[in-house]
């Protein structure tokens, strides 16, 4: 039996435990067309391999699966695709094409028909006036470019950037960047305070009170973590973190 890939081992993982996608998506706070991507190896959905890595390993230590081995196995694999050509990346699927059986002569007669209709088209195209034609406004760009597919993934932040601000009386607070053994802080902040950290893949974030601070996470709002009074909250921040899973 042939060994599974990155993302049949992360589809059986979620399978068996069991949950949804988007169930998933809601505990790990990954996109679920990201987490769709992963479990198809498809690890090309956004550009930088950095972003990729820390959604494979958020997600497999979500599933219980050894993070650091998908990380190491995800290291090989994009090593090898960014040795390949890109002729060898943008290629088609190997298939062959059927086998005409149309005599040549009519082919060489299609094309000449249709060489000939292409310039006819061209010449009643042809502006009579060399009066140059007037800048397209912006409406008409915009209108031209509607049809144009936009792209899977929206633009990703570099790193993660976040910072925690107490609102209320105070707040105790453990921080642990990338996959880094000590805290990078550890303490108490008080009524006003206002502290940033930052992290190339992932801040590992614990609040000792959750309503009484406010995260800023890469300069968006994310107001006030969900919990009550004395609830104690772990999260990971990542640069797709969006909102607090909520109820």
């Amino acid at each position: 039996m042939s060994q599974q890939t990155i993302g049949q081992r992360l589809r059986d993982a979620r399978e068996s435990i069991p949950t949804s996608l988007y169930q998933a998506s809601r505990e790990t706070r990954i996109r679920v067309d990201f987490i769709e991507a992963l479990e198809a190896d498809n690890f090309r959905f956004v550009s930088g391999g950095t972003y990729v890595k820390g959604m494979l390993k958020a997600y497999g230590k979500w599933l219980g699966l050894d993070d650091e081995l998908l990380g190491e196995e995800f290291e090989s694999l994009d090593g090898v695709a960014r040795q390949m050509p890109v002729s060898q990346v943008l290629k088609e699927p190997a298939q062959a094409a059927p086998r005409s059986r149309t005599p040549h002569w009519i082919m060489a007669a299609g094309v000449g028909a249709s060489s000939l209709l292409l310039i006819s088209l061209v010449g009643l195209m042809k502006p009579v006036s060399r009066v140059a034609a007037p800048p397209s406004s912006p409406s008409a760009s915009l209108s031209s470019s509607s049809s144009v597919p936009a792209p899977i993934a929206e633009a990703i932040p570099s790193g993660v950037n976040l910072t925690i601000t107490v609102i209320g009386k105070s707040s105790w607070v453990l921080i642990k960047a990338d996959d880094a053994v000590s805290p990078t802080f550890e303490g108490k902040l008080f009524s006003g305070e206002s502290r940033s950290f930052q992290a190339s893949d992932r801040l590992e974030v614990t609040i000792g009170d959750l309503p009484q601070v406010r995260i800023t996470l890469n300069g968006r709002d994310l107001g006030t973590p969900p919990g009550h009074p004395g609830q104690i909250g772990k999260f990971d921040f990542t640069p797709v973190f969006s909102s607090f899973a909520r109820g």
